[in-house]
């Protein structure tokens, strides 16, 4: 192969990795147990507590307690300062690379958890492949909820971790 060649297929590959393009084998799980029936012990303590120590600061934030618990179930949100939290459902785990756990959340009535955004969602206690890109921790929307039309506002920031 000429040079130029392989000079192409190393940024090809390059661009790929950075842009989130790469599959990785994850798993979602609602239990300490759970995770321990596929991962070393020592691997699940570490995920929860990395995954707990996030969700103090990337969990969604609902101004009214109210409108938390009409998505998450009664008795499922928390007051912090300055607004009301659900509960930590489960956590994303893999044991790829550069990988960083982080909490999953689950709508009252849904199958599925969501990352703090709810732009990616999850199937608790399954193994699947997902792209690096939805594995990013973000920050959790600041929920508002109003009368009328166009009645929930959604406020966004999002960060990563480096390493």
């Amino acid at each position: 192969m000429k040079r130029s060649k392989k000079a192409t297929l190393v940024i090809m590959a390059s661009v790929s990795v950075l842009t989130g393009c790469e599959r990785v084998p994850i798993d979602t799980f609602v239990t300490m147990s759970d995770c321990e029936h596929r991962f070393q012990p020592s691997v699940c303590e570490d995920a929860f507590a990395r995954a707990k120590s996030l969700h103090r600061t990337s969990s969604p934030i609902y101004d009214d307690a109210r409108d938390c618990d009409d998505d998450y179930g009664y008795g499922q949100c928390y007051s912090i300062g300055g607004g009301y939290v659900p509960n930590m459902s489960g956590v994303v785990v893999s044991d790829s690379p550069g990988y960083h756990p982080f909490p999953v959340y689950q709508y009252a009535g849904s199958s599925t958890m969501h990352n703090a955004s709810g732009s990616a969602h999850f199937v608790p206690n399954q193994h699947a492949y997902t792209r690096v890109s939805k594995l990013q921790p973000e920050r959790g929307s600041r929920i508002t909820k109003r009368g009328g039309f166009g009645s929930i506002g959604v406020s966004k920031s999002k960060f990563s971790f480096g390493g």
